[in-house]
Formats: structure tokens, sequence, C-alpha cells
């Protein structure tokens, strides 16, 4: 097993370079940001990054088709 010292770091800049695209989200809209603030919140609370992105992504997904823009979602999204 690797140890937690020689991954934490690599693990910090991971987290700083996808906290910095966070400013290309349109915040505007709440089924774009609400999923993406799920996302952050979520794999910082359970230490998981699958957890965050799966909640995220069934956010985003039950937000649009709840909003009536499931024509927006790609068809992927539903697999």
């Amino acid at each position: 097993m690797i140890p937690g010292v020689a991954t934490g770091p690599v693990l910090t800049v991971i987290g700083f370079q996808m906290l910095s695209s966070m400013k290309n989200i349109n915040y505007d809209d709440k089924t774009e940001y609400l999923p993406a603030f799920i996302a952050v919140a979520m794999t910082i609370l359970t230490f998981n990054i699958a957890n965050g992105l799966a909640l995220s992504v069934l956010s985003y997904l039950i937000l649009k088709v709840c909003s009536g823009q499931a024509k927006n979602v790609p068809v992927s999204m539903y697999g």
C-alpha cells in the first residue's frame, strides 16, 4: 500500500486544480451550479471522489429532468 504521506500532496494539488475550474460554471442556472457544489461538498465530506461524482451526476439528471431541460442532457448521461 502507498502511505498517506505520499498521496496527500498529490491529492491536494488535484483538489486545487478542480477548484480552479469552478470559475467556468454558469452560476445563473441552478441546474448547473448545484450539482457542482454537491460534487465538491460530498467529496470533502465522504473523503471519496467517487461518491461525490456519483451524487452530482444523479442530482444533475434529476434537476434537468424536473426543470424541463431533459433534452439538453446527453443521452450517455442516462446510462
